[in-house]
């Protein structure tokens, strides 16, 4: 496992159907901010548009799927 900071800011939110309230809210709260470190978890298969990783962020608890342009490795 290794160490990542997030270069770009992203956010992500699960939709619960319909007109969801608090859609704003959770994606404030969920979002990946620039210079967050994350782990690494896993590298996915190859993909033909780019390397794609799993990574988890403790801050705000959450896992994601990510191309390798949404992080730098911590070396």
């Amino acid at each position: 496992m290794s160490e990542a900071i997030i270069k770009k800011p992203f956010s992500v939110v699960q939709w619960h159907g319909g007109e969801y309230p608090y859609y704003e809210e959770d994606a404030e709260e969920n979002t990946y901010k620039v210079g967050d470190k994350v782990l690494v978890l896993h590298e996915a298969e190859p993909n033909p548009m780019g390397r794609l990783f799993v990574i988890f962020n403790e801050r705000i608890n959450e896992s994601v799927v990510v191309s390798e342009s949404y992080i730098d490795f911590v070396k």
